[in-house]
């Protein structure tokens, strides 16, 4: 799959709707593909031959992406795909620090915001983490 997606993905015939294909694959199989054991370097060996505007505006795409980088180690980079993801798919804008082998966030609200905006936020968080 990784050459298909490679020849797919190169070239300077490649027109946008080729890699928004591409991309759109890849959300078919990344969740199978981050379920199986030590899976994760292949699912970013795939995601990194698709543009990262691409993947940074698809919230799916951008979801698997961190958990991918998670698997790896890669916390930092993890926390900032996340991040597009909350901001694209819920229009969340929230900082995530990489400490420790975690993500981490610190809420701070503002004087416009209420108890409906935190929990729109855990709400995001763990839906797309699976915890209750």
């Amino acid at each position: 799959m990784a050459d298909a997606l490679r020849v797919a993905t190169r070239g300077s015939a490649l027109a946008r709707w080729q890699a928004q294909r591409v991309a759109s694959l890849l959300e078919l199989v990344a969740r199978a593909t981050i379920r199986k054991s030590n899976q994760s370097a292949r699912l970013l060996d795939w995601l990194k031959l698709v543009p990262d505007d691409l993947i940074r505006a698809r919230p799916v795409l951008s979801t698997y992406y961190a958990f991918a980088l998670l698997g790896t180690g890669e916390m930092d980079n993890a926390a900032a795909r996340l991040r597009d993801a909350l901001l694209h798919q819920d229009n969340i804008e929230v900082q995530l620090h990489a400490t420790k082998g975690r993500l981490w966030t610190r809420v701070s609200t503002q004087i416009y915001n209420d108890r409906a905006d935190i929990e729109r936020l855990a709400d995001a968080v763990l839906s797309r983490t699976g915890s209750d």
